[in-house]
């Protein structure tokens, strides 16, 4: 895979190149509905984009891709463009990523991979409680 990436790169020579460093909201992890909102950013932008934590480059067209990052609560990312539009597309990225956690703070939604606190909780619905999902402690209040 990763000479998969140094062709590209090869073939990218020449033009105009852009690159950014992202931090992750503290309170948010790269999860399926952030990803997608990167993904769905970058769609029609003249540039071909890739993320990367310092220890995988995944293409920032993919949901699915930008989930095997793992990258947790206040994680720096890297995204990487190239093409007419790279600075653009870098720029949405870091946009769509700040705001992200800007509007869900404001909303009080929780991060979807921690567990949910009391405080959080909406007495109407199922939730995880205190000590998460691994241990299995779950409570459904009606």
């Amino acid at each position: 895979m990763e000479n998969f990436y140094k062709q590209e790169a090869q073939k990218k020579e020449g033009r105009p190149m852009a690159k950014m460093k992202i931090q992750l909201p503290q309170e948010e992890a790269l999860h399926a509905r952030m990803a997608a909102a990167i993904v769905k950013s970058t769609q029609g932008v003249e540039a071909e984009v890739t993320i990367s934590d310092g220890q995988a480059t995944v293409p920032a067209e993919s949901v699915l891709l930008l989930i095997t990052l793992d990258a947790g609560p206040g994680t720096v990312l890297t995204a990487h463009a190239s093409g007419p539009h790279a600075e653009k597309a870098v720029s949405m990225i870091r946009e769509t990523v700040e705001n992200y956690g800007k509007s869900h703070a404001a909303k009080g939604v929780a991060n979807a991979g921690a567990p949910l606190s009391p405080a959080t909780k909406h007495p109407k619905l199922c939730a995880v409680e205190e000590g998460g999902i691994n241990n299995g402690h779950f409570s459904c209040r009606r």
